[in-house]
């Protein structure tokens, strides 16, 4: 059975129209997949001591007076929790201190102890 040639021009611009939108969509999870791989750089654990003690010491504290640690901040996956344990023989009453370091941003935010 043969097509008319209104059917088989009517068939082109569907296929057309079928590969513009199959490259488009294809472009587009190029994009986002680079995107993400780009945003998903983190920081180092070193790193994000090093930004911890320099917006530590913006509160005015002497980060050689504290004993410093790191972990994975329990409330968010995406944030480092650095400890700042005040050096002592016994525990001081609001001596232990905190920063939140984002694993993506660096972004430093610090929290005092009570």
């Amino acid at each position: 059975m043969r097509k008319s040639p209104a059917t088989d021009a009517v068939d082109r611009v569907n296929i057309g129209i079928a590969c513009a939108c199959a490259l488009f969509v294809g472009s587009q999870v190029f994009l986002v997949g680079g995107a993400q791989s780009e945003g998903s750089a983190m920081l180092t654990e070193a790193q994000a001591v090093t930004a911890a003690e320099a917006e530590f010491a913006k509160s005015g504290r002497v980060v050689s007076d504290y004993i410093v640690t790191i972990e994975s901040y329990p409330g968010d996956s995406a944030a480092w929790i650095v400890w700042f344990n005040r050096k002592g023989p016994f525990p001081v009453p609001g001596g232990k201190h905190a920063v939140r370091v984002d694993k993506t941003t660096g972004r430093a935010v610090f929290m005092p102890g009570e």
